[in-house]
């Protein structure tokens, strides 16, 4: 009897460990969209013709930093542009962004801004509306600067903007 109720508590014990790793919610890892900072001694203005080979002769050292993952990002809104975030690291003011797509770079974003910011941008930024609490993916700042130069940049940048889309998409993250 005593050594029945042993294999009974000894199985008890290995389901119960089995089952507290399923009860932990897997958080990392999931998305293959990841977004990473890059900032040195720049402040983050690219042209659309230097590369960061480019930057790191001219301004020095540029070092790269997670800035979030896409299990970070609750949702995107393509018509307004709007990207809420769960949680979102201190992504530091004028950081370029590489937004990537498992190993590949599908874009950058040029600058990470605000309303505070006195330059003008025709590249996509990384835009948080103070008033709002929210973050968007503008094509532009401020949203009349050079039109042309603009919509020449979102040309160069669909392929990879589509690719971004569509693992959102996978993802169930496209509101």
């Amino acid at each position: 009897m005593m050594k029945k109720m042993y294999v009974f508590i000894l199985c008890l014990i290995v389901f119960a460990g089995c089952s507290q790793t399923d009860n932990e919610p897997v958080t990392e890892g999931k998305s293959l969209i990841t977004a990473v900072t890059r900032s040195g001694n720049v402040e983050g203005i690219v042209s659309e013709y230097e590369t960061a080979s480019d930057d790191e002769s001219q301004y020095g050292s540029i070092s790269a930093r997670l800035a979030f993952t896409g299990d970070d990002i609750e949702w995107f809104n393509p018509r307004t542009r709007e990207i809420r975030f769960r949680k979102i690291n201190s992504i530091p003011v004028y950081a370029r962004i590489e937004m990537k797509v498992g190993e590949e770079t599908v874009f950058t974003i040029v600058a990470h801004i605000s309303h505070v910011v006195n330059r003008a941008y025709n590249n996509l930024v990384l835009f948080y509306d103070m008033e709002k609490n929210a973050y968007f993916l503008n094509d532009n700042w401020p949203d009349y600067w050079d039109p042309e130069g603009t919509r020449r940049n979102a040309e160069k940048r669909a392929p990879g903007w589509a690719k971004f889309l569509k693992q959102l998409k996978k993802e169930g993250k496209l509101k």
